[in-house]
């Protein structure tokens, strides 16, 4: 039978980082309009931040493992929208265990 396990891993770096990206993005849309910064380079910095900000989530996601066994883990498979609101669990084949890292799925 597959246990259930709450991962000591904290969420904490991935949120801090996902909430600079948001607020540098913000700031460089703001001094876009109000005029604090011209267009091209406003843009630039908006599109550099959307960037790490994707690939620093993915890079993540991919890095979690078994806290057990030290084994890769992978998200299932269309996480984003199957699981609306619910845990987000990922399974260890190996030791036949799903780990909760606190992640929820989107809600629409």
């Amino acid at each position: 039978m597959t246990q259930l396990k709450r991962s000591k891993i904290k969420n904490f770096q991935p949120i801090a980082l996902q909430s600079a990206m948001v607020l540098i993005g913000l700031v460089s849309l703001v001094g876009i309009a109000v005029s604090w910064v011209n267009l091209i380079p406003g843009l630039i910095v908006f599109c550099v931040t959307l960037f790490v900000s994707i690939i620093a989530s993915g890079a993540w996601m991919k890095s979690l493992t078994c806290e057990d066994c030290g084994r890769a883990l992978r998200a299932p498979k269309g996480w984003w929208y199957r699981f609306s609101g619910k845990p987000i669990h990922f399974h260890c084949d190996i030791c036949d265990v799903n780990w909760d890292f606190g992640l929820r799925g989107h809600e629409d």
